[in-house]
């Protein structure tokens, strides 16, 4: 797989150098965008009484805001595979600021849904996914070490020429249960007024997600394999036409000069 990602590259990694540098940018943006929304749930009992709102209405921001970072991976995708990653991460860091400054002049629970959930989510999202694919194109030798670092597994599990196309389709995917699961997991405890409820929901959606990547993940590597084992015949077949070519050419040279 490694030949054919420099050939689609059009150059050879660095493997290091101002390479690491970008791997620590993108472990603070990464960092960064997942920790940001969660951070949010400390504030909830305060803006739950400043809005005297209930505490699913209130779960909505952070599920908002998670749907609209994730629904954002595809078209920052398709930016960052048009623009490349420096400018769609600029953006997006213009548009969580944008978001929160419009958040503070907010009188209603709706305001903080638009301002930080969909524009701050959006802005969250043109800075994920441009983290997430940036490393590929300073690392190949080193990438599983570089990836480890910024956290990013997915690119070992598809290949780096699929990378950013399947960054968008995982991040959409997702956007549906992290939309529905906090207000959801607020509406148990409303109904219940326990806790405990929400935690054996939680751990059900935990497990059974585990169970399914460690049955596929054999699968995935197994197709791996077999296109790796593809790509290495294919390549040994055209280095065999072009020997046969070059011999062929050398066999009627000799015969023309005889």
């Amino acid at each position: 797989m490694a030949p054919a990602t420099t050939t689609k590259l059009g150059y050879t990694p660095p493997d290091g150098g101002w390479g690491w540098a970008v791997v620590f940018g993108a472990f603070i943006s990464i960092g960064f965008s997942y920790a940001f929304p969660k951070s949010l749930t400390i504030y909830f009992k305060e803006i739950q009484e400043y809005f005297f709102v209930s505490y699913s209405e209130i779960a909505w921001l952070s599920s908002v805001m998670l749907a609209s970072m994730y629904a954002g991976g595809p078209v920052s995708s398709l930016l960052v595979n048009r623009y490349g990653s420096r400018p769609v991460v600029m953006v997006g860091g213009i548009m969580v600021s944008t978001g929160m400054i419009l958040a503070s002049f907010g009188k209603t629970i709706m305001h903080l849904y638009l301002c930080v959930g969909v524009i701050g989510g959006l802005g969250l999202a043109f800075n994920l996914q441009p983290a997430l694919t940036i490393i590929g194109t300073y690392f190949q030798v080193r990438r599983p070490l570089a990836n480890g670092l910024a956290m990013t597994v997915l690119m070992d599990l598809v290949g780096a020429h699929r990378f950013s196309s399947a960054v968008g389709l995982v991040t959409i995917i997702e956007c549906g249960p992290v939309l529905l699961g906090p207000p959801l997991s607020g509406a148990l405890v409303d109904i219940f007024g326990d806790y405990k409820y929400m935690y054996y929901a939680c751990g059900v959606f935990m497990l059974v997600p585990g169970i399914f990547f460690f049955i596929m993940h054999y699968f995935n590597y197994k197709k791996l394999d077999e296109e790796r084992r593809q790509t290495m015949a294919l390549e040994m077949r055209t280095c065999d036409e072009a020997v046969q070519l070059k011999m062929s050419q050398d066999g009627e040279t000799a015969e023309t000069n005889g």
